[in-house]
């Protein structure tokens, strides 16, 4: 039993590290210095701002069940300013590790004067 816990330990210790160098290269390809991912608060901002140009949805993140609708909207903008439709935000959405990388590791360039709903 301890082996099984000290495998979903090791696991999710080594997804949460991809996951975290992930977006530092993320924020880099998007022109903003990479530790801004790993500053708490602060990269929700700056990725608020990265997204949609504007840092103010980060006060819609603080509201309770509103910010799941408002994670949903700026994942799916993350898509759309790297070139990606919604079928990758509906694997951001419940893959997220796995296309954080995808898009911090691919061809995918950001395009930040792209203006969608």
């Amino acid at each position: 039993m301890e082996s099984i816990y000290g495998t979903f330990m090791t696991s999710g210790f080594v997804v949460s590290l991809v996951t975290i160098i992930s977006w530092w290269i993320l924020f880099n390809k998007a022109g903003y210095k990479g530790w801004y991912a790993i500053v708490p608060i602060y990269n929700v901002y700056i990725f608020c701002q990265m997204v949609t140009g504007s840092g103010w949805f980060f006060l819609a993140m603080l509201i309770p069940f509103v910010n799941v609708f408002v994670l949903i909207y700026l994942l799916y903008r993350l898509s759309l300013v790297f070139g990606h439709g919604i079928l990758f935000t509906l694997g951001l959405v419940f893959m997220e590790p796995l296309f954080i990388l995808i898009l911090a590791l691919g061809a995918s360039s950001y395009h930040s004067n792209t203006t969608y709903f």
